[in-house]
């Protein structure tokens, strides 16, 4: 009997959590149930409270085990649920104690100036307060930033170094960790030049202290220490950061070296690869580099570039390679637009994130204040160490996501804030939000379905002789997005004509600045419409017509370019002329032929 008794009481008592009321449970149904369910558990009732006709709050002995109860008597016949007593709260992280905290309107944005002076627009930012209730950072995790280098002795940043640890406590001079770099405590130097300089048999140099900025400005984004009364705050509070240098004092650097740092970090284990820098053309030796980083399970976050130009059409590199471990990303400022200088690309860019007048930090040896080595830069550079902070927060968040690239990019993509002024700019249309991605909150536009097409049959004017600007609706009723199928489109773009694509409200979402012989379809586009404008050109053709003068500058007082002596003493001139405008050669318009749409009450209704 003791022992069926203690049994009994096992089932019944545990020590109270905090996040509901202890010894309290809320059943729906037949009362005289739940109550029979606690006289079977020796379980004292206390009392009972009627909150509605069959909604009861049952107050049990203390130290009950309520979980384990409600859990059970919702099994019981007619009781329609049992839960305990929730206590539900704001759980709101407050901001961080850093110097510089305000200014970092990427983070929490609450309409603040920028540290340019530019107003901003509350809501911004990636969410990283909300993200922080979720998770912090984990110091398993390592990101390596292929830079300039790292100010590994900033107090901002050294405590979320990367330090190997059997270098540090080593010989110097001798590789005591046995991964064949000697002394390579925060990270390495690849740096090689004409000189092809070595170090103990291996190219480059052990110290990887940035002498430029660059480095240690991304790092800074990715891990500089918050709540500690300095400068700025990373996206993690708690992370490993590892400088791997390839670009000297002036910002360049070569393949090989930036091939070294690749496999430098594969070799020592890294999650997240940040890469602020980009240019020049298709490079075999970085895409088998980056396709080593996917077989090694390493995110390739890379920066879009600052030309302002379509990398859809003019490819930038290494964002450009495609490699399903590569995240492109674009820049946007505090009014969540896309930043003038930002590359994008509505298929090869993927994400956008705050780059326009981020705070981070510098170098302590660059400083004027050596108290305060923190300063305001702009570019896709800022944005793109965004991306790799939170895909660093999200690994520490989810750790069945490490080593698996593809799933944290889908991640990434598949919760940022749908915004229509990205619509066209970035694959997922959007800004990053790091507390949806932990959340995992995917967007509506990531779960369109219940696609409907319809077909249609609109033709440009071809050849047209005549100038014209002429804009088309293509609308559904009731849709919430819609993309339209251009069965082809020939013409002579961008040089003489102009296609584009917007949508309601008139923004534009898509230039076309290529011919599409084969078809496309565009964007999808926020919205129950899509308007295509085609404005033409016409030209004229230059000849010469040849006539007789009796000196060559009276030919040439006539327009002539080219006048000649014949053999028979005559003055032979040639005079440019243009003929009648005509239509270009290329400008055979295009051909729409179908439309695709969601209308919003089937997406809602599966929301």
């Amino acid at each position: 009997m003791k022992k069926w008794l203690f049994v009994l009481l096992v089932s019944c008592v545990l020590l109270q959590a905090k996040d509901y009321v202890p010894a309290q449970i809320i059943v729906k149904g037949n009362l005289q149930v739940a109550k029979d369910y606690l006289a079977k558990k020796q379980c004292v009732l206390h009392d009972v409270e009627s909150i509605d006709s069959d909604i009861y709050v049952l107050r049990v002995a203390k130290n009950s085990d309520v979980l384990q109860m409600a859990k059970e008597m919702k099994l019981l016949r007619d009781i329609d649920f049992a839960q305990v007593n929730w206590i539900h709260t704001l759980r709101d992280v407050k901001a961080p104690k850093d110097t510089f905290w305000l200014h970092q309107w990427g983070m929490n944005n609450i309409g603040q100036d920028s540290p340019s002076g530019a107003q901003g627009t509350a809501g911004a930012d990636i969410a990283v307060l909300k993200a922080w209730e979720l998770n912090k950072g984990s110091r398993d995790v390592i990101v390596g930033v292929i830079d300039t280098g790292i100010d590994y002795t900033h107090p901002d940043l050294k405590g979320n170094m990367w330090i190997n640890e059997k270098e540090l406590k080593g010989v110097d001079g001798k590789d005591d960790d046995g991964n064949g770099y000697t002394d390579d405590k925060y990270g390495w130097n690849f740096i090689t030049g004409v000189s092809k300089r070595t170090y103990h048999g291996q190219l480059g140099h052990p110290d990887p202290m940035d002498d430029n900025a660059h480095g240690t400005h991304c790092a800074g984004i990715i891990g500089a220490t918050p709540n500690n009364y300095k400068g700025i705050a990373g996206v993690n509070w708690n992370v490993k950061l590892m400088a791997l240098k390839f670009l000297n004092k002036e910002g360049s650097g070569s393949s090989s070296d930036a091939y070294l740092a690749v496999m430098y970090a594969i070799k020592n284990n890294v999650d997240v690869l940040s890469n602020s820098w980009g240019g020049g053309d298709k490079d075999d030796l970085m895409e088998y580099a980056i396709q080593k980083a996917k077989n090694s399970g390493v995110l390739f976050v890379a920066a879009a570039g600052n030309s302002a130009s379509n990398n859809d059409h003019f490819p930038h590199y290494p964002s450009n390679y495609e490699v399903d471990n590569v995240v492109s990303v674009a820049a946007t400022d505090n009014k969540d637009q896309l930043a003038n200088f930002s590359n994008y690309g509505a298929s090869t860019v993927h994400i956008a994130a705050p780059g326009v007048s981020i705070m981070s930090t510098i170098p302590v040896s660059m400083s004027r204040n050596k108290k305060f080595a923190y300063a305001a830069f702009s570019g896709t550079s800022m944005a793109t160490p965004f991306v790799a902070g939170a895909a660093a927060l999200l690994i520490a968040h989810d750790n069945n996501l490490r080593k698996k690239p593809m799933e944290i990019k889908k991640r990434l993509l598949s919760t940022v804030d749908v915004l229509p002024q990205l619509s066209g700019m970035v694959s997922s249309q959007g800004r990053l939000n790091v507390h949806n991605a932990l959340a995992n909150k995917v967007n509506a536009f990531y779960q369109l379905d219940n696609v409907e097409s319809k077909d249609l049959n609109i033709t440009a004017p071809r050849y047209n002789e005549e100038l014209f600007d002429k804009t088309w609706r293509i609308a559904e009723p009731e849709a919430d997005y819609v993309r339209v199928h251009f069965k082809w489109l020939v013409a002579d773009i961008p040089n003489f004509d102009f296609i584009a694509i917007y949508d309601k409200s008139y923004r534009l979402i898509f230039r076309v600045e290529k011919q599409y012989p084969q078809g496309f379809w565009t964007p999808w586009i926020k919205g129950d419409a899509a308007l295509v404008r085609f404005a033409n050109a016409l030209v004229a053709i230059e000849k010469n017509e040849e006539r007789e003068f009796k000196t060559p500058d009276e030919g040439f007082r006539a327009g002539a370019t080219v006048c000649m002596e014949e053999a028979s003493g005559k003055i032979i001139c040639y005079i440019p002329i243009l003929s009648e405008s005509f239509a270009n050669f290329e400008s055979a318009g295009f051909v729409i032929d179908k439309i695709e749409y969601v209308k919003a009450e089937e997406k809602n209704d599966k929301e």
